[in-house]
């Protein structure tokens, strides 16, 4: 436990940026260091960078990350934020550092995943690190909102040091390299579990593109309709705490038998938050919706990882974080692309849909399958 609580702390840390990303692009418009139309190219550097890594590490057999592994990635990220505050920076070296920081944030996800997978009680494990995730995104949003931490892209860099470094003081106290999951003796039976390890990965990558590809666009969506959004930094941090502890007490609860019926019913929940939010005319429904889809779509994403790292936990489990950033990188851009041809509620449908996905997945797995004929 002690050792999966670090490795969560450090993969939090990995998350962060991802987790605030709206407060980086913000920052960069209010201290005037780049014109509005390519703030957002800083945060797809990042996520460049993180799927770069979420991909190449499998790609080159890497099964673990140590504590060493570990500090030169945090310490590569505190170094390129550093240099990012100068005032004089050129845009493309700027986009240079923040790849970096992405890089090195995709290894920290990594290992916080393959840590996971190695767990006796999956889904538990995954539960775990994603409460402390949330746990740690809502102190620092909440830490930016009080401070103005978005008001100067140094004070935001400074806030973001700050938290890689307590996150390397207090996860790399605690954990501890362990070891890679042996792969199956059965040639049949491990490539029976390989193939439905690549089925839930492309699960795991379509639930992914259709969740942070609705998220991308629902504030942006809801200013349209002229709702107030001034108190959304702490009604998030808020349901980021919430979700935590519904998380822990979830994992706590799930059992085989209550597994199909929790699926149905949390992506049912995923379903009805997204839709409220895209048709609420008030700001309170608003609330409402996001409140149900981040509860539910945190408990669905913990349970889905589990599972799908169940089936398969030494390749699922590499190539987890992968599939992971390579849906949340095509969804906003997929979305884009439809609100640009004018067919945005043809990308909310398959939001709305993509929450029933890991229900569809497990039930194909719990139905007989035809083996290969010796």
């Amino acid at each position: 436990m002690r050792v999966l609580i670090g490795a969560s702390v450090i993969s939090a840390a990995g998350s962060l940026p991802l987790q605030i990303l709206p407060f980086l692009v913000l920052s960069l418009v209010s201290e005037g260091r780049v014109d509005i139309a390519y703030a957002g190219w800083v945060g797809s550097a990042y996520l460049i960078g993180m799927l770069t890594s979420g991909v190449l590490l499998p790609l080159f057999k890497v099964s673990r990350l140590t504590r060493w592994h570990a500090l030169i990635a945090i310490s590569a990220i505190i170094l390129s934020l550093t240099l990012s505050i100068g005032g004089n920076l050129f845009l493309p070296l700027l986009l240079v550092l923040w790849f970096v920081v992405g890089f090195a944030c995709g290894a920290l996800q990594f290992l916080g995943a393959t840590t996971a997978a190695a767990a006796t009680n999956k889904p538990q494990a995954f539960a775990l690190r994603l409460a402390i995730v949330l746990v740690v995104a809502s102190a620092v949003i909440v830490a930016l909102a009080l401070f103005g931490g978005q008001s100067s892209y140094s004070t935001f860099a400074y806030f973001l040091i700050g938290a890689f470094g307590l996150a390397a003081c207090i996860g790399l106290t605690l954990y501890r390299t362990i070891a890679a999951p042996q792969p199956a003796t059965s040639g049949n039976a491990n490539a029976v579990s390989t193939r439905r390890s690549w089925s839930g990965l492309a699960v795991v990558f379509a639930f992914f593109a259709g969740q942070p590809g609705f998220w991308a666009y629902a504030m942006q969506s809801a200013s349209q309709r002229n709702l107030d959004l001034r108190d959304a930094a702490f009604v998030i941090a808020a349901s980021k705490i919430i979700s935590a502890l519904v998380l822990v007490y979830s994992s706590r609860q799930n059992t085989q038998t209550s597994g199909l019926r929790g699926l149905i019913g949390l992506g049912c929940a995923v379903a009805m938050g997204i839709l409220v939010m895209t048709y609420s005319s008030a700001v309170a429904a608003f609330f409402v919706g996001f409140l149900l889809w981040e509860l539910a779509l945190n408990v669905l994403s913990a349970r889905l990882q589990g599972i799908v790292v169940a089936a398969s936990p030494g390749h699922a489990g590499v190539w987890i974080t992968g599939a992971i950033l390579l849906g949340a990188a095509t969804g906003p851009i997929v979305h884009g692309a439809a609100i640009g041809g004018g067919i945005a509620s043809a990308f909310i449908a398959y939001a709305a849909l993509s929450g029933l996905f890991p229900f569809f997945w497990a039930w194909s797995r719990n139905t007989p399958a035809k083996l290969p004929s010796p």
